[in-house]
């Protein structure tokens, strides 16, 4: 007999034996899918148009991730947030002159960030 641990960390994980959530998942998809088909206008053109945007989405996504993991070991093994944590710390402020440091470059970096989505 399991314990009731065992039981609670299982009805947990698999839905009490249904589905696990991927396995739900993937059910909402081929049964929206088969509505789509069926009552919907979707056709398998669209359904094949719908995947290959899907795939060309997740690539992107995959490579940003894959520049950031890349940038952030560039950077660690620069040492630039060492660097950056005495450059703060030499500067004497207290811990709401440091939090209002990072506002204002929130604020900057934003105006920018502005600027360039409006163009």
């Amino acid at each position: 007999m399991a314990s009731p641990h065992t039981h609670f960390l299982r009805a947990r994980y698999d839905l009490h034996g249904i589905a696990t959530p991927t396995e739900s998942a993937a059910l909402g998809v081929v049964a929206s899918i088969v509505l789509g088909l069926t009552w919907g206008d979707l056709t398998l053109k669209r359904l094949w148009l719908a995947f290959k945007h899907a795939s060309i989405m997740f690539t992107a996504i995959g490579m940003i991730l894959i520049g950031t993991v890349i940038l952030s070991q560039a950077v660690s093994l620069l040492g630039i947030p060492r660097a950056a944590v005495e450059t703060i710390g030499n500067f004497g402020l207290g811990p709401y002159g440091i939090l209002l440091m990072i506002v204002v470059v929130y604020i900057v970096l934003g105006c920018f960030l502005m600027a360039y989505h409006c163009y």
